[in-house]
């Protein structure tokens, strides 16, 4: 339906009385199809609602990771900040949201966000960057660990 409306010239940065666009609802929802057909519709990822959040804010607020990595892979400002200050990991770590958390804390730091964010990009072939050090006795289970990940 949503790629319907988007093909025949729906507005896609429409607001509703909270200053929600559709972008704001399906990141809330974490509506991930939603949420890929309207940035690829180039809406505006950085529109705010009447509190000043951004989609990546809301999405950041209920921890869904997939469409908070998706938002940064498209372009969205992640130091945006809320009427009262807050950025999305703010809103994150408000929620105990760690994974996000953590994904919006290494974006943050512009000296390693392009490399990041590459390495956010889907790809068919393994990508051999994670070093890992494991400590633990013979037998509890560090070897069958590391063959899981390869």
């Amino acid at each position: 339906v949503v790629k319907m409306l988007i093909i025949h010239g729906c507005y896609v940065d429409y607001r509703d009385r909270h200053g929600n666009t559709p972008l704001h609802v399906a990141c809330r929802d974490g509506n991930i199809p939603i949420v890929m057909a309207l940035c690829e519709a180039r809406c505006n990822l950085d529109i705010t609602n009447k509190y000043g959040r951004t989609p990546l804010h809301l999405a950041a607020n209920n921890g869904i990771l997939e469409v908070v990595r998706y938002l940064c892979l498209t372009g969205a400002n992640v130091e945006a900040l809320t009427l009262d200050g807050k950025t999305a990991e703010d809103l994150a770590r408000s929620e105990q949201h760690d994974a996000v958390v953590s994904l919006l804390s290494r974006l943050r730091k512009d000296t390693y966000r392009s490399l990041f964010i590459q390495q956010l990009r889907p790809s068919p072939n393994p990508q051999p960057r994670i070093k890992l050090k494991l400590f633990g006795h013979v037998g509890s289970g560090k070897t069958t660990l590391v063959e899981s990940l390869k």
